[in-house]
């Protein structure tokens, strides 16, 4: 699956760019992850995204749907560092 970047270029999707970045998130929040708990967050990110795209999505939609996924699973102090780490970038 292609992830359409902010400037507009293309690249794969990584599923440990991702958990890293759920990870830096939790480690600022002072809520430390597991490797587990990272790699069922970061699949479940990736599920919800195939379900939306099967082939190409855009930055912004990993960025909501991994939202969602922080907030729903209740790790309400991991998203707001994910949010203020996303909006430094």
């Amino acid at each position: 699956m292609l992830i359409i970047k902010k400037n507009k270029k293309s690249e794969e999707f990584d599923m440990e760019k991702l958990k890293t970045g759920i990870i830096n998130a939790s480690l600022d929040a002072k809520t430390p992850l597991n490797e587990a708990d990272a790699n069922l967050l970061a699949k479940e990110i990736f599920t919800k995204i195939k379900a939306l795209r099967n082939d190409n999505t855009s930055s912004y939609e990993v960025f909501a749907v991994t939202i969602e996924v922080l907030k729903s699973n209740n790790f309400k102090s991991i998203l707001k560092e994910y949010i203020n780490h996303s909006i430094q970038d």
